[in-house]
């Protein structure tokens, strides 16, 4: 029984010997584990790094973008008043033009009336008197109509023998 006992026994001391071998051979990959496991853990500490100097560079630059906007923005409303005020000055100089223009074109068109005016008014005043002296010579004609009627009358009457005016014979 002891052979047994000891083939057993060895048996077993080489089991033992062999799963001590494994285990150091596991301990020895566990090793190199943990030294990845350090060297991983030391790059995610560099990345980490890394993250964080690239969120404060990319928020410096946000920060930098938005000063440069609101510095364009606010060129960019100076430059606009600026237009408007110059576009507002130029608009109230063509309008005064333009008045001046208009009140220019006013005073021929008024001097031009009063001239027309004028000349309608000597006109009228050469008809009324042309009238005037037209009516006088209808006046005339109708007394010399009316003296010739009455004349005829007369004479058809036969009580009209004297001589007509101008010394001529009556017949």
């Amino acid at each position: 029984m002891h052979v047994v006992s000891r083939r057993k026994l060895k048996n077993h001391i080489l089991e033992k010997e062999d799963e001590l071998s494994k285990l150091n051979k596991d301990i020895v990959d566990l090793s190199e584990c943990k030294h990845l496991q350090q060297e991983q853990m030391s790059r995610i500490k560099e990345l980490e790094k890394e993250v964080m100097e690239m969120r404060a560079k990319h928020s410096e630059s946000l920060q930098s973008i938005k000063a440069h906007f609101l510095h364009e923005k606010v060129h960019n409303e100076k430059q606009s008043r600026q237009r408007v005020q110059a576009l507002a000055v130029e608009a109230s100089r063509e309008a005064s033009r333009c008045l001046v223009e208009h009140t220019h074109s006013i005073e021929l068109e008024n001097r031009q009336l009063r001239q027309e005016l004028l000349h309608l008014i000597r006109q009228t005043q050469v008809l009324h008197a042309h009238q005037g002296e037209l009516e006088e010579q209808r006046q005339q004609l109708l007394r010399e109509r009316q003296y010739v009627e009455d004349l005829k009358r007369l004479r058809a009457q036969g009580h009209f023998h004297a001589q007509p005016p101008g010394g001529g014979t009556h017949t």
